[in-house]
């Protein structure tokens, strides 16, 4: 393990009953069936305005701690935090503290223009939302402080390039 990986803070965060766990497992299955870029495009179009809201999930905390209540907890006025997976950016947009700078990605063009809609009925500043794909990330080295990744895909090793050392990196 180098110094940069022994710099960097894990939390995994679960937070979930056995009907998340069954819905997550079917969606992730359901993605997988798409995992053409051209199929998987048009997964997202046809679920492009979906919220959670419209299932009936049922959330037990197994823990002491909240996800949320941490990204507080150990960001300041100066952090920056990266979002991978942010979807609307429903979650980020509610949640979230006010940084510096806070970059939402998600691979769906849709997801993205949901999220800059969302943005703009919150009048939050310093956030931002791209199209990204989270296994051929382009954000710079070394930059954010910490990074968010729930329910997605990532590459750890590009995760670790672009978090500052001693940063905080939380999945959900």
């Amino acid at each position: 393990m180098n110094d940069k990986m022994a710099a960097v803070n894990f939390v995994v965060y679960f937070c979930c009953s056995w009907k998340e766990v069954l819905f997550l497992y079917h969606n992730k299955l359901e993605r997988w069936y798409y995992m053409n870029k051209e199929n998987e495009l048009n997964y997202y179009e046809k679920i492009r305005d979906w919220s959670f809201d419209k299932f009936q999930i049922e959330s037990r905390t197994l823990t002491n701690w909240n996800l949320f209540k941490l990204i507080k907890k150990y960001s300041t006025k100066d952090s920056k935090i990266l979002d991978l997976g942010t979807g609307g950016g429903e979650k980020l947009l509610k949640y979230f503290p006010k940084v510096t700078e806070i970059l939402g990605t998600d691979f769906s063009k849709e997801m993205i223009e949901t999220a800059n809609k969302n943005l703009l009925k919150s009048r939050r500043k310093n956030i931002s939302f791209r199209i990204m794909d989270n296994l051929k990330m382009d954000v710079p080295n070394e930059y954010f402080d910490i990074v968010v990744a729930r329910n997605t895909v990532i590459n750890p090793k590009q995760i670790f390039k672009c978090l500052k050392k001693g940063g905080y990196l939380y999945m959900a």
